[in-house]
């Protein structure tokens, strides 16, 4: 597995630092990696993809929303996706939060994801994303400040905080190019009542 196309889809600068730390972290291990991102203007079509051997997928997730555009293209090109080594992973602040119900709710926009889409990852991770306070606008920073008080976050919105465990995104990249089904990414572990890569999907894609 050396051609690697990594897809995202975001207005988040941090959802695209995961996926820049993704990338030097794949070339180490003598990939060649080529990043693309879903807009309203473009996208990798199917006859790129198929210029690769293995695809990761990733997204931010505001208040548990999905971004359409990603959840749309995949959709669309699923069948492309789903012969090829696969991975998925989502941005949150809700994955900063350590307890059992945020780790619930994680699971629920993975599955989400898969059910709305098709798409079959064989890999899944939830990452901790950034509060980017002084980068707001005054709604969306109070909005998110509550979101941050409520799991027991920073508040200080004079400042900006980084949540990401780079250390967790390290990890989640070796298990993904070791195609390791051993490890807690692998979504026949992370998610074991979801529709697994094998299985038909159980529910119909959102309208």
């Amino acid at each position: 597995m050396n051609r690697i196309a990594l897809v995202t889809s975001s207005d988040s600068d941090h959802t695209q630092r995961i996926a820049d730390y993704m990338a030097n972290q794949l070339v180490r291990l003598n990939c060649e990696v080529t990043t693309f991102t879903v807009t309203h203007e473009s996208a990798p079509t199917a006859s790129a993809l198929k210029e690769f051997d293995g695809v990761i997928l990733g997204c931010p997730v505001y208040l548990g929303d999905l971004p359409i555009l990603l959840v749309d293209w995949a959709w669309f090109h699923r069948e492309q996706l789903n012969s090829m080594p696969s991975a998925l992973f989502t941005v949150s602040l809700n994955a900063a939060d350590s307890r059992p119900r945020a780790r619930a709710a994680d699971d629920r926009v993975l599955r989400n994801f898969i059910e709305q889409t098709d798409y079959r990852a064989r890999f899944v991770a939830s990452i901790g994303g950034a509060l980017e306070y002084t980068q707001y606008g005054f709604f969306k920073r109070c909005i998110l400040q509550g979101v941050s008080a409520a799991i027991g976050g920073p508040t200080d919105t004079s400042q900006d905080y980084d949540l990401t465990n780079w250390n967790d995104v390290g990890r989640f990249v070796h298990a993904y190019f070791n195609q390791d089904m051993n490890s807690d990414y692998a979504t026949i572990n992370r998610l074991p009542i979801a529709p697994l890569p094998s299985w038909p999907m159980a529910l119909p894609r959102a309208a």
